[in-house]
């Protein structure tokens, strides 16, 4: 997605690999795991799930009370397996969902009743006045939007598109972001490297009032999830603080993402939900399944 011609949100799909968000599925209780909150099902083509117990019922009883081994009952797919965990379900579903599941064919093993929606349709529905730029007319015409005569993607936003493969993110003015993601957290370190003036403090005031709002949107842009810590460059903590509110305003245009405050360390702490695989493990998995 682009605002201006300013990347702000980025999607690599695979048609033969689905993350699975949205999926309508038939599942079936496995074990329950009270001691976790939840339940363990089957899903589809031999996949785990975790159905939370605040997700299994509309009252949020414990799970013991809302589903048994065994059960055979339909779920969506709220967030996609990633970093070695499977995938999250919920069993409250909307009117039309539980037509489409009361609809399907009897049995009881595990089905995928409904395909979630494509990534492009996903950001139809989140940006409906978003004008469309697409290089297929069957998505275009399932999008029902109009061409636009602008290249699809020109040189610079194919070097954004390359760029979010590596972990080095340049500042304008000088210094650059590194993002080093790991299975517990992502960190992002902020280094001022041969920036002019980059030992004096307001040269570093400066070259960290850019790099949060870059970091908010590589944050975006990368699909980071989970712990997220923000190391500036210089500055003491106490200077740091002041630089919590333009983070907060740079990442209020992310819905899941939310910042904590400073941390002991001087470390910003982040918290973004995870729903989507980051692009890095897209990027490192295979085209196909299998």
């Amino acid at each position: 997605m682009l605002r201006g011609d300013r990347l702000e949100e980025a999607w690599i799909e695979r048609p033969a690999r689905p993350d699975g968000v949205g999926d309508l599925q038939r599942a079936r209780v496995t074990a329950l795991a009270p001691a976790m909150a939840g339940a363990f099902l089957l899903l589809a083509g031999g996949e785990t799930g975790f159905l939370p117990e605040s997700e299994a019922s509309a009252t949020r009883q414990p799970i013991a009370r809302s589903v048994q081994e065994g059960l055979v009952l339909p779920v969506r797919v709220t967030r996609a397996p990633q970093g070695g965990k499977g995938a999250r379900v919920t069993a409250r579903l909307t009117t039309a969902e539980q037509a489409r599941a009361a609809a399907a064919p009897p049995g009881n093993t595990p089905l995928l009743l409904a395909r979630g929606p494509e990534a492009a349709l996903r950001l139809a529905r989140d940006h409906p006045r978003a004008e469309l730029v697409a290089d297929g007319a069957t998505l275009a015409a399932r999008l029902r939007a109009a061409y636009s005569p602008r290249p699809v993607f020109d040189e610079a936003l194919e070097a954004e598109f390359e760029a979010l493969a590596g972990p080095e993110v340049p500042l304008p003015g000088g210094g650059r972001i590194l993002i080093h993601p790991t299975p517990a957290l992502a960190a992002l370190d902020v280094d001022a490297g041969s920036a002019a003036g980059a030992r004096d403090p307001e040269a570093q005031r400066r070259i960290n009032e850019v790099a949060v709002e870059e970091a908010a949107r590589q944050i975006r842009l990368r699909q980071l999830a989970g712990p997220i810590l923000l190391d500036l460059a210089g500055m003491t903590v106490k200077r740091r603080a002041a630089l919590a509110e333009p983070l907060t305003r740079a990442l209020a245009a992310d819905r899941l993402a939310r910042l904590l405050g400073l941390g002991p360390l001087g470390l910003f702490e982040i918290l973004r939900q995870r729903i989507h695989p980051p692009l890095h493990e897209v990027l490192a998995g295979p085209l196909t399944p299998g």
